[in-house]
This record gives structure tokens, sequence and C-alpha cells, in this order.
């Protein structure tokens, strides 16, 4: 996958918000309170996110529930997501799944625009291939600017900056990436604490 845009639908109760998958997907929104720069709690909220990625779409897979959102997936042909994939997404909750090959399109409004590498743990063989397939695809200040001056950029890190993302965007004050990654180090622990019963 290359670029992923997402717009939230109507969600009642900020507090209820989780958005929910495997692998680079895996995010809560009600995490993003602890972002001290978006306020998920305010009523003013955007309905609308915006994410690049591209290793995971093939074998991604959706859990748990999620809150309604407008899911728009661009990357080149022959990396979109499998009808399967899709198809749980839709199941566990998102109300709207788009694919397109046009990363501009995907991210147009968008509240967050979300990136990964393009070869991933297992397909760095194909490293040299996918960045020329990829060409085109990356997030830079022009992607941004089309997703609004609102728009918030994640990535999962670490990041191949330079080539899925460039710098001056993963260090723009719009970018959260560290704070996602520390909310990463939060999930974990209460993660170990469950398996363990404490």
């Amino acid at each position: 996958m290359a670029a992923i845009s997402c717009h939230l639908s109507s969600v009642s109760s900020p507090d209820s918000v989780s958005l929910s998958s495997t692998s680079s997907l895996s995010r809560s929104a009600h995490t993003l309170r602890r972002f001290p720069s978006v306020a998920v709690s305010s009523p003013a909220i955007r309905r609308r996110i915006s994410c690049q990625t591209v290793s995971s779409a093939p074998s991604s897979s959706v859990n748990g529930k999620v809150v309604p959102f407008h899911f728009v997936c661009a990357c080149p042909k022959g990396y979109e997501p499998d009808a399967r994939t899709i198809k749980r997404a839709l199941k566990a909750g998102v109300s709207k799944i788009e694919i397109t090959n046009d990363p501009k399109e995907a991210v147009k409004g968008a509240d967050f625009v979300y990136s990964d590498v393009w070869a991933s743990m297992g397909q760095k063989e194909e490293a040299e291939y996918r960045r020329q397939v990829f060409q085109g695809f990356q997030v830079n200040e022009e992607l941004m600017e089309l997703a609004g001056p609102k728009a918030y950029f994640m990535h999962c890190l670490p990041a191949e900056r330079g080539v899925e993302v460039t710098n001056g965007v993963i260090e723009a004050p719009n970018s959260i990436v560290f704070p996602q990654a520390e909310n990463r180090m939060h999930a974990q622990n209460a993660i170990m604490l469950h398996v363990l019963g404490l």
C-alpha cells in the first residue's frame, strides 16, 4: 500500500474512538488524546484521516471494532489490498473504503497522512524495485499541502527519510511521529501487564 486516506464519519463520543488493525495500521484514535497538539476531544474535530503506507497491504488484517470512517488507499497498480482484507475492514466498522492509484487525490482534505517504509522486513531484496514502482507516492511537502494546513503526519518508524517521506515532512511541526512512538510503548506495556495477569 502506498497511500491511505481515511475519513472519520460520525463519532458520538471521542472517548470511544478506536482505530484498530495489525501491522503499521495498528493505532487507537483515543490514544491521540495523549498528543498535546491533537484535540481529539474537540467537537470540531474534522472527520478525515489520510495515510500513506506500503509494506503490509496484501497481508494486513483488521481486528476488533472501529469507529466508522472513510478509508482511501492510494497505491501503484498491483499493490492494492486484497479483497479479504477489505471485507474484514468493512466488517470491523470502516464505513467506506476507496482504492486509488493517485496519492494526490487520496490526501485531499485529510486530517492525518500516514506513511510506512516501502520495503519492510523480509522484503529488502525488493527495495530497489519498489523504489521505482512507488515513484510519486512519497509523502512530501507538496502532498501535505494538498492534505491541508490542519493535517498531521504519522509514521510507525523507523522511517527511510528521502524515500517514503521527506526530511522536511517528518520534522515539520504537524508531524506527530515521536508522540506516536511513545504511545506505542504505553500500549506494549499494557499488553505485557495483561499477559502477565497484573
